[in-house]
């Protein structure tokens, strides 16, 4: 995930600014770690069109507001980890 400027946001879609437009959904509250910039603090993640449009500490107005206070946000995260999703580890059998 390219992650530059992951503390910026555009103020044109995304500030507590009533002028600016609504967001889709924003994450409030979460603690946001990113450690490709090192960021390991409590943001706001705002999204729009499915991606994610900004960060920062300050409010953002979402159509859809999700309070993720004692939860991490982990932007761009992949889990690659899985058990015996394999074929060869689905023909291993124990011999003993």
């Amino acid at each position: 995930m390219n992650t530059k400027g992951l503390e910026r946001s555009d103020p044109s879609r995304a500030t507590s600014d009533p002028r600016s437009p609504i967001l889709d959904l924003v994450i409030v509250n979460g603690r946001v770690i990113d450690p490709e910039t090192k960021l390991d603090a409590i943001r706001n993640v705002g999204f729009h069109d499915g991606r994610i449009a900004a960060v920062s500490d300050a409010p953002f107005k979402g159509q859809r507001v999700v309070d993720a206070k004692g939860l991490v946000v982990a932007p761009g995260f992949i889990d690659w980890h899985s058990h015996g999703q394999n074929n060869l580890a689905d023909r291993t059998h124990s011999t003993a």
